[in-house]
């Protein structure tokens, strides 16, 4: 495969990994507050979005191993800090694989964790969303140009949006207390069937 052509794959196959890694941590923020539809909807996304992007990643690095212009060898794409080009980078992405990976373990291994270690393990998606951030802007050439810049930023602010949304309590909402009837006050007494309501009238 002509090199161009190759570099062009290895962005594009990068770039559909990392906008699936980002739908699925903004879907996932979403469960609990969802924009639109059921939360079921959101969980469903959420998890087959987490599958997708690992098989684009999978692509991304296939790639990168047959690539001849800037050779890549299992060691240095799998151990990170191995990595000659652009080490630190190129590290944060491997770790953002091993992240994704644990994440989507889990899920299928849900049952033999306690849900508090679970949820806490399920974090690991937006640090493997952030380490992905950080490998598509230091790596890429294109990670110094306009439109690269301009989408990894609108996507960090749109999951900034949503993670201050999903841990912001909602408020209890101040109502007036309701004051009984002048007339009449309605006790309920739990002597009669299906809560059945006397009526006691004020002298």
């Amino acid at each position: 495969m002509d090199s161009a052509l190759m570099w062009s794959a290895i962005r594009a196959s990068g770039l559909v990994a990392y906008g699936l890694l980002w739908l699925q941590v903004c879907t996932g923020l979403s469960i609990r507050r969802p924009l639109a539809g059921k939360p079921a909807y959101h969980a469903d996304w959420h998890g087959w979005l987490g599958l997708w992007a690992l098989g684009f990643l999978a692509v991304h690095i296939t790639l990168v191993l047959l690539d001849t212009f800037q050779p890549f060898t299992l060691r240095q794409a799998f151990v990170p800090g191995a990595a000659t080009y652009r080490g630190f980078w190129v590290a944060l992405g491997t770790i953002g694989l091993y992240l994704l990976l644990l994440v989507l373990l889990t899920t299928f291994l849900r049952r033999l964790f306690k849900p508090t270690v679970w949820r806490a393990l399920h974090q690991a998606s937006f640090f493997a969303w952030l380490a992905a951030l950080a490998h598509g802007l230091g790596t890429g050439f294109d990670g110094n140009t306009v439109w690269a810049q301009s989408f990894y930023g609108i996507t960090a602010v749109v999951v900034l949006v949503l993670w201050i949304r999903h841990f912001k309590r909602k408020r209890p909402s101040k109502r007036p207390a309701v004051l009984p009837d002048s007339e009449s006050v309605s006790t309920v007494s739990p002597g009669l069937p299906n809560g059945q309501c006397n009526t006691a009238q004020s002298r």
